[in-house]
């Protein structure tokens, strides 16, 4: 196996960052808000694992599926059918979901998974699949899609203890659970919109493959769309701010105003001000950034 090939098609960097992600959420979240009876870090690295193979091998099924489109585009590598054998990707793609299949065996019988979550990783999978097959050619509903599971990979770190009630949505008047849940809806709403300027960065090359997004409407309607959710995103974070008055310190509660809406203001500012295509791959990043900022922020709440 190419090992260079094979961390470049499965996305290693999006992979790691919801790896990371979960890990946060996870030992400074769920673990102090359920306790460690129930702890056991191999049945975590088990709970890594899986996730990691339902990413890789929906990043890999997508390659396949875009190996006419990516063709066309000149910033797109171009590993599948050239460097790499279709073939050989697909016998990774397979490999993963066999891996995937011991993994959620091994998690049932010797860590007492809940049900639940051996189920909702075949699900993932499946999402993955119909996105890359059906509703990647489609107005928001695939990126859609690809924001719900962002924010489920989040959530389904509650799901390691089938005993505490941070699973569902529990009393928002408390602390972890109202920073928890907000930034599950965080990552969702924010996701979109990076889903949304990806669409808008590819539209050319999506439109020569026959491929209809977001990014293919005029401009004028792609502007009131992705300012509508830019504005969903300001909204939700003033209720949750308004919300997290009452539960951090003056300290915490000043460092994610300017954590989260800097940023935020900056994106809506960079993209409703004159600028070129080209500025789309810059917003692109920049989101990741926002996200990183997000992530940091959630530590620093545990921690001043």
């Amino acid at each position: 196996m190419n090992w260079n090939y094979f961390l470049i098609i499965i996305r290693w960097q999006n992979v790691f960052m919801i790896w990371l992600m979960q890990t946060v959420v996870y030992f400074r979240y769920v673990l102090p808000y359920c306790g460690k009876e129930n702890y056991s870090f191999p049945s975590f690295l088990l709970f890594l694992t899986a996730t990691g193979a339902v990413l890789a091998a929906g990043n890999i099924f997508n390659d396949i599926r875009d190996i006419d489109t990516d063709s066309r585009h000149p910033l797109k590598p171009r590993l599948v059918g050239n460097e790499i054998t279709v073939g050989r990707v697909w016998r990774w793609y397979y490999l993963l979901h066999g891996l995937l299949s011991g993994v959620i065996i091994v998690g049932l019988i010797y860590f007492d998974w809940p049900l639940l979550l051996a189920v909702i990783f075949p699900m993932a999978s499946l999402g993955l699949y119909l996105y890359s097959t059906y509703f990647k050619s489609s107005v928001l509903v695939g990126n859609f899609m690809v924001a719900l599971l962002c924010g489920c990979a989040v959530w389904i770190t509650t799901l390691l203890d089938d005993h505490c009630d941070l699973k569902t949505i529990p009393d928002l008047t408390s602390r972890i659970p109202l920073i928890l849940y907000g930034y599950i809806v965080n990552a969702i709403g924010v996701t979109m919109v990076r889903e949304i300027v990806k669409d808008k960065e590819d539209a050319k090359w999506d439109l020569l493959a026959g491929i209809q997004t977001v990014g293919s409407l005029p401009d004028r309607t792609y502007k009131w769309i992705l300012n509508t959710f830019l504005g969903l995103c300001f909204l939700f974070n003033l209720w949750w701010f308004q919300r997290l008055s009452g539960v951090l310190t003056d300290a915490n509660w000043y460092l994610g105003l300017f954590m989260i809406f800097i940023p935020l203001g900056l994106i809506a500012a960079i993209f409703n001000l004159p600028h070129k295509p080209s500025i789309y791959s810059f917003l692109s990043k920049l989101i990741k950034i926002y996200i990183l900022f997000a992530l940091m922020l959630l530590i620093l709440w545990q921690r001043l």
